[in-house]
């Protein structure tokens, strides 16, 4: 990480302000060996950015006084707090029709979706992931090995380029096949 800032509660007013902190800059790559076009796009969705983050704060755990953090690195950014994944998997988050049990903070929960901060038809997981793959870009990567804390990886490169051609090749690629060749460009 290059810089660090603390933002104070309320933090559903400090979103827009972290928001501007992050250096969301183009890049190109090709997705296609047949043109000497790129394309290019930036490093970032911010609705990706916002389902994160947004998720960071609902989903604390405010009883363990733990920070939300975000931290950006040159090719990603990482999204960490407190608190156990109430889905238990990511696998499970990405299923069709999954509800959560039970909200962990119901009136922040409630708020947030009143001001559209968040779904609350727990899509929003599964819809990083198609916004990920319409963008030819790696997978996140869940990091749920430290218990009772969740850290999300949100890479905004291509990984490797054969993956981003896959993917630009057949858009119609199931969610579970996507997921399985991100694993594989990641070595997992």
């Amino acid at each position: 990480t290059i810089a660090y800032e603390h933002f104070e509660p309320p933090f559903i007013t400090q979103v827009d302000s972290v928001l501007g902190k992050i250096r969301n800059e183009k890049y190109r790559f090709f997705d296609r060996e047949d043109t000497l076009f790129p394309i290019e796009a930036r490093r970032y969705s911010p609705e990706v950015i916002r389902e994160l983050l947004h998720n960071c704060i609902a989903h604390q755990d405010y009883r363990l006084s733990g920070k939300i953090n975000v931290l950006e690195y040159e090719d990603r950014l990482v999204f960490k707090n407190e608190g156990g994944f109430i889905p238990g998997t990511v696998e499970a988050a990405l299923e069709s029709g999954y509800k959560p049990p039970y909200y962990r903070n119901p009136l922040l929960s409630a708020a947030m979706g009143k001001t559209g901060m968040i779904d609350q038809n727990a899509i929003g997981i599964r819809n990083v992931f198609d916004i990920q793959k319409g963008r030819l870009l790696p997978m996140p990567t869940y990091d749920l090995s430290v218990p009772g804390r969740v850290s999300v990886t949100l890479y905004g490169t291509v990984l490797d380029e054969n993956y981003s051609r896959l993917l630009a090749q057949d858009k119609h690629l199931d969610l579970g096949t996507v997921v399985l060749l991100d694993m594989v460009q990641k070595g997992i």
